[in-house]
């Protein structure tokens, strides 16, 4: 597999590193649940694969806006988290 935009000799190594990642999470995730979506890229092309065993277009469509919904309440809430944990050690070194 080469990639066009990276020449290192190191890039096998490190797309070798991510699909075995990703087949890792894969397996990880069989028999837990009843549909999924997986979204994936290939390094040598911008394209994104999709596959799902939804099977109606309006259902596919909830899942992949409730994955984005979700995903903007899980970053607001690390951010709220990670300003609380700043504030806290600035209180606790003095530094406030």
């Amino acid at each position: 597999m080469t990639n066009k935009n990276n020449k290192s000799n190191g890039s096998n190594a490190a797309i070798d590193t991510l699909k075995t990642a990703a087949n890792e999470k894969l397996d990880a995730a069989k028999n837990k649940f009843d549909h999924v979506i997986v979204i994936g890229m290939k390094n040598d092309t911008s394209a994104i694969d999709l596959s799902s065993t939804v099977n109606q277009y309006p259902f596919l469509h909830w899942m992949l806006n409730k994955t984005v919904f979700e995903l903007n309440v899980l970053e607001k809430q690390n951010a709220a988290v990670a300003e609380v944990e700043n504030t806290v050690g600035e209180t606790l070194n003095g530094t406030e």
